[in-house]
């Protein structure tokens, strides 16, 4: 996954080895339950178990990794490639032989649920992605380019594949579509020039439902050739990192789930006359979810319970370098009309300056192809209290496109909590109740003053009572992530599900705080490497 602007591309010329025999090749069949290693020397395991396809493999220049196959498409994988050149791949899915062409299935989807994280980065240069992926061949097929390497990619961390782009809608949800050139090795076993097709959800997450089919036809409709299908599979992949994928779910299928219906226009045709309804547009508490948010420039997002302004959780925003870093979400012109008017507010509270300004904005393309940002509405959060922000009526721009709402701070890059967002049809604005907001660790001391009179003999008597403030919790033990009272690799393990927004990770205030060993003031994946060390010996404390 290299970055290099010639290609804009992963290295395809070590990805397409993946599936090419060479030193260490393994093609003899495993069972669930086996755990498959990779390292110097043995360097590629590939075949079948329990119905799906799998393949491991790491290339020459050094690192380890394991592949645990469960039932079905089901696996775990840990890699450790973070030096120079470094790349590791693990995946399964279904061989479809190259025997038609990939339009002409008329249904093909994807179900996945996955824990991933990268952990290590060599030299700051590391990345890894979460994404289907596969090839189509020519096979004879006229007009159609002899090879394509293709990918949908779901998630990815510190750096993602980019092009002249244009925007469609599946699954309900934004993809930037492009293709690029690249000139490596192919499943052919020899070098080729060849294209490669890329998908790229604008929102990124870690499990849902794909159409893969439509991102078949949304790229035939651009017309780009379209081969012969030689594979699905779901991708965790590292180039020059470390890190750890639990797939617990994945089932591919060529038949529609009874009840559902493929989606048949993948493009971003909008309709001449959209009524604007007086629904909500969306609207999100972040209680169990983050919606459609996400993280915008160097920024961690993640669910918080602890600090809210009304339900029970927040958008926590932290580890910003910039103050334009924050949590922004994608928004469709199909949805969002240029011309027409819409609400957009939020609530937002800061816990560490005196006072900072927050700016709920949208950056826009306009029809000139110019990057434009908005300000929609701005607020001043004095340190830990809660303050809506927003405006009632805000119309976008005629002409625009690849809309993204955002949250962000002016001249200081404060972590923040972001709640109760949402949108509606322009002054129809829902209303925020901050009487219940929360702000952990931030409770006043509350005095209260109770009267009580008595009639026989008339006397009146006054009795206070102080009610102190709720004790801040602390750390228990620095690296005891899940609360032992030891600190071992279960604790990086958890932390790691914390770190990658798993939501069935459940995690203490106390453990918490016990896995900010950087003392960075929030758990992050700088954490895991340090308990990590610690477990080996390399580190006597934190």
């Amino acid at each position: 996954m290299r970055k290099t602007r010639a290609i804009g591309v992963l290295s395809a010329a070590v990805i397409a080895l993946a599936s090419l025999p060479g030193a260490g090749f393994s093609a003899s069949a495993a069972n669930v339950g086996d755990t498959l290693r990779v390292s110097n020397g043995s360097n590629q395991f590939k075949n079948t178990c329990d119905g799906y396809s799998y393949e491991i493999w790491l290339d020459q220049t050094g690192g380890s990794g394991t592949m645990t196959l469960g039932k079905g498409a089901t696996f775990k994988t840990e890699w450790n490639c973070s030096v120079n050149a470094g790349n590791f791949l693990a995946r399964r899915g279904l061989d479809f032989g190259s025997k038609k062409k990939a339009t002409d299935y008329d249904y093909i989807g994807m179900d996945y649920k996955a824990t991933y994280a990268q952990t290590g980065s060599f030299n700051g240069g590391g990345n890894s992605r979460l994404c289907v992926y596969g090839w189509f061949e020519n096979q004879g097929a006229a007009g159609n380019p002899p090879l394509v390497e293709y990918y949908i990619i779901e998630d990815w961390k510190d750096w993602c594949p980019s092009g002249n782009s244009k925007t469609v809608q599946i699954d309900g949800a934004d993809y930037k579509i492009f293709q690029l050139d690249h000139t490596g090795p192919t499943i052919h076993g020899r070098t080729e020039t060849f294209k490669q097709y890329f998908s790229v959800r604008q929102q990124k997450r870690t499990s849902g439902h794909i159409t893969v089919s439509e991102h078949f036809k949304a790229w035939a409709q651009q017309g780009w050739g379209i081969g012969n299908l030689y594979e699905v599979a779901l991708n965790a992949e590292g180039w020059q990192s470390s890190g750890v994928a639990d797939v617990t779910q994945l089932d591919v299928y060529t038949t529609p789930i009874p009840g559902t219906t493929p989606i048949d226009n993948p493009g971003t045709t909008t309709p001449t006359t959209p009524a604007v309804s007086d629904e909500k547009f969306f609207s999100d508490s972040f209680d169990s979810g983050k919606g459609e948010w996400g993280p915008r420039g160097n920024a961690t997002v993640a669910l918080d319970t602890d600090n809210y302004a009304e339900g029970k959780g927040s958008l926590a925003v932290t580890n910003r370098s910039q103050d334009w870093n924050g949590a922004g979400m994608s928004l469709s012109t199909g949805t969002y009309i240029p011309g027409q008017s819409y609400s957009f507010n939020g609530a937002v509270m800061q816990n560490s300056e005196s006072s900072t300004k927050f700016k709920l904005s949208m950056e826009y393309v306009d029809a000139s192809g110019t990057k434009n940002y908005d300000e929609i509405g701005s607020a001043t959060a004095e340190k830990g209290k809660w303050v809506t922000i927003g405006s009632d009526s805000y119309t976008i721009p005629e002409g625009a496109s690849d809309l993204l709402l955002y949250i962000e701070t002016s001249g200081s890059t404060p972590d923040f909590y972001f709640d109760s967002a949402s949108s509606a049809k322009g002054g129809t604005a829902a209303k925020i109740d901050l009487s219940g907001a929360k702000t952990a660790g931030s409770e006043p001391v509350v005095t209260t003053v109770t009267t009580v009179t008595t009639t026989a003999p008339t006397t009146t008597t006054t009795v206070t009572t102080t009610t102190k403030e709720p004790e801040v919790p602390k750390a228990s033990l620095i690296g005891d992530v899940n609360e032992s009272g030891k600190v071992d690799v279960s604790d990086a393990v958890l932390l790691a599900r914390l770190v990658a927004e798993d939501s069935s990770a459940k995690i203490t205030t106390v453990g918490k705080l016990n896995a900010d060993t950087n003392k960075s003031g929030a758990p992050d994946k700088e954490d895991i490497i340090l308990i990590l060390k610690y477990v080996a010996k390399m580190i006597s404390a934190f």
